[in-house]
């Protein structure tokens, strides 16, 4: 009954995932993204939709701020 489970919602959620890329949920930013460990296509782009356009930052240390982590991480 688990393994069902397990495969029922594995099949909603590759529908749904085909239904946001066929629906335009793209962005620019998503690739880059994916680059982190752990940061798969659903997540990079809701992360990139949250950002929007970087260039509204003014500085890294700006971004990292919006986002609400600690002030105290190293940024490139």
């Amino acid at each position: 009954m688990s393994l069902r489970l397990i495969e029922d919602l594995g099949r909603e959620i590759a529908d749904l995932e085909r239904a946001l890329e066929v629906g335009g949920a793209d962005h620019r930013y998503v690739p880059l993204l994916q680059s982190i460990p752990g940061v798969g296509w659903i997540l990079a782009y809701m992360i990139a939709a949250e950002i929007g356009d970087i260039t509204r930052f003014s500085s890294p240390t700006k971004l990292v701020g919006y986002t609400g982590l600690p002030a105290g991480l190293p940024v490139r």
